[in-house]
């Protein structure tokens, strides 16, 4: 599934799933602290831009 160079610590592994949801959100944190550096997929995009648009004709609907 990945091709990265990293591995997983072993006692991933052992962890409780609340723990291993708290390391995987650490991670993400990590991550997101430069947001300008985390890629969006343009399909993401376009997902969004519609929600946008969806939003703003409901909005004038009211």
């Amino acid at each position: 599934m990945s091709n990265t160079k990293l591995s997983i610590p072993p006692e991933f592994d052992t962890a409780s799933k609340e723990e291993r949801i708290a390391y995987v959100q650490e991670l993400w944190d990590r991550i997101a602290r430069d947001p300008e550096n985390v890629p969006v997929p343009k399909h993401h995009k376009c997902i969004l831009y519609e929600s946008l648009e969806a939003y703003r004709v409901f909005a004038t609907l009211q």
